[in-house]
């Protein structure tokens, strides 16, 4: 009896540990907050000191993380090359720029982190008004990187119009 006893104690006991981890297994998991709206749910800091795996996957050496939008596992992208001499890239923009027709402007953009021989990849924000030719008209020449600075130098070779206003140029720079 006292045998039967334990016996159907044990399993009772297994078969509620086997319902309470089949239903956290289909709920959501927090850290740190009392409500988690993902799988696992982690408020505050996270450190592991494992790999990162995205899909089973490590990636390889160089190559950044990037997102293929909401729902989607990120993916490993390609290669940075030279990866040694670059030491900082960053996105960045300059706005309500005032280009009026038959104008050639220097902007002088201080960044704190340009050296002589960054480089510096910029092109207008979104879609400038006007006909193809006119767009075609406006112009970024001669990037010159120096120490904590470079300049930007920006034609409007429309002639007599149009001259614009409140324009934003993007700019990545690689250091």
């Amino acid at each position: 009896m006292k045998k039967r006893f334990t016996l159907s104690l044990f399993l009772l006991i297994a078969a509620q540990g086997i319902l309470i981890l089949g239903s956290v297994s289909a709920q959501n998991v927090g850290i740190g907050t009392a409500s988690p709206s993902e799988k696992l749910d982690v408020l505050g800091n996270l450190k592991f000191s494992g790999a990162l795996m995205p899909n089973n996957n490590a990636g390889t050496a160089g190559r950044i993380l990037m997102s293929q939008g909401a729902g989607v596992p990120p993916i490993w992208g390609p290669p940075l090359l030279n990866s040694a001499a670059t030491t900082n890239i960053g996105k960045f923009y300059v706005n309500n720029i005032t280009l009026p027709a038959n104008t050639l402007i220097t902007y002088t953009i201080t960044d704190p982190n340009c050296v002589p021989g960054s480089c510096i990849s910029a092109s207008f924000v979104g879609t400038v008004p006007g006909t193809a030719a006119q767009v075609a008209n406006l112009r970024i020449y001669n990037i010159e990187t120096q120490a904590g600075q470079f300049i930007l130098r920006i034609a409007n070779l429309n002639s007599p119009n149009p001259g614009y206003t409140g324009l934003s140029i993007a700019y990545i720079a690689f250091y």
